[in-house]
């Protein structure tokens, strides 16, 4: 069960598009997210090498790709505003997508910290608590990781794609 169930992830991440369509991006998503999976393995995980993971691999990738597009400035301004917009509302949503572009790499960096820390630590908290429940604490443990893989599943895929809209606007 656990070989079709890596099988299926990798196929999952083959199947991506986007990005510099080379097995680089690829490849660094897929190590990113061997690395985030392996946090959640018991007795692993450790706050300052995970938040410098993410500072060191989101942070950075961020603001390569946010030089990229400073390269041309008319179309970075322009890629700003959506096509569409009503004149009238037209200088806000410019300012407001300004303001997003430049909140978007702390939000990237800070978000995978405190939900992993929050729920590593919630983990253990309920750990604790059910050690005298013995028949209700293996399938709780083991709903516990379950949820934590698929929330990291959650998180890798949003950060994908805000990588992608960032390199693609």
């Amino acid at each position: 069960m656990g070989g079709r169930f890596l099988e299926s992830v990798f196929c999952w991440l083959w199947l991506m598009e986007g990005g510099w369509g080379s097995l680089v991006y690829r490849g660094v998503l897929i190590v990113l997210f061997v690395f985030l999976l392996g946090s959640r393995v018991p007795y692993v995980f450790s706050l300052d090498v995970f938040a410098g993971v993410v500072v060191f691999f989101v942070l950075s990738g961020f603001v390569s790709l946010v030089f990229s597009r400073l390269g041309r400035w008319d179309l970075f301004l322009t890629s700003l505003l959506p096509c569409g917009t009503p004149l009238w509302i037209a200088p806000a949503i410019f300012y407001i997508e300004l303001v997003s572009f430049l909140v978007r790499p702390l939000v990237l960096v800070l978000r995978p910290i405190v939900n992993l820390a929050f729920g590593c630590f919630g983990t253990i908290i309920s750990f604790h608590c059910v050690l005298g429940f013995h028949e209700f604490g293996v399938p709780l443990v083991f709903f516990l990781l379950v949820y934590e893989t698929i929330l990291l599943m959650v998180h890798w895929f949003i950060v994908h794609q805000i990588l992608l809209f960032t390199h693609e606007g």
